[in-house]
């Protein structure tokens, strides 16, 4: 009930070369302000303990640096939701709603709804759910002719919502 209170551990696979990691989170995918920026973080398996993170998603990634001070590109950034007025979980699916779909050639733009918190896969490729439940993003069509194409949203219980549509890609 309270989150600011609560403690969240980021955890990744640690590289025995590796001597220090540098790890930041930000509340903007793109980084914009970085929340957290430590650069001298020892490596460790249990991960690093973050605290007084209020309702929210936020976007977190790591870089190596090794002994002379190099360091690494930025791994794949990665997202966390701190989500505190959600119901306990549901034997119910989530809502799964598709509102827009626009056909730009081999791109297929998908619009939606679904409930927050939910975890949201286009024919298995995550998109991110907003906190309101909206999503959005895009798939490409992998063939001509028909392609099937499956949204699947997953609540906390792991009970899923499934809707297919169908697309045709033309020469």
């Amino acid at each position: 009930s309270s989150p600011a209170q609560n403690t969240v551990t980021l955890k990744w696979e640690i590289d025995p070369r590796v001597k220090k990691y540098r790890l930041m989170v930000s509340d903007s995918k793109h980084f914009v302000k970085a929340l957290v920026d430590q650069n001298a973080l020892l490596p460790d398996p249990k991960g690093v303990q973050m605290k007084g993170l209020i309702k929210g998603t936020y976007y977190w990634r790591v870089s190596a640096i090794d002994n002379s001070g190099y360091e690494s590109n930025f791994s794949e950034t990665r997202s966390l939701r701190i989500v505190t007025d959600q119901a306990l979980p549901s034997d119910l699916p989530p809502k799964l709603e598709i509102t827009e779909t626009v056909q730009i050639g081999p791109f297929l733009m998908i619009k939606g709804k679904t409930d927050p918190g939910a975890y949201l896969t286009v024919n298995e490729k995550r998109f991110d759910v907003r906190d309101d439940g909206s999503f959005d993003g895009e798939v490409k069509l992998e063939r001509l002719g028909d392609n099937r194409i499956v949204v699947t949203a997953q609540n906390t219980a792991g009970v899923k919502a499934e809707k297919v549509i169908t697309f045709y890609l033309e020469q």
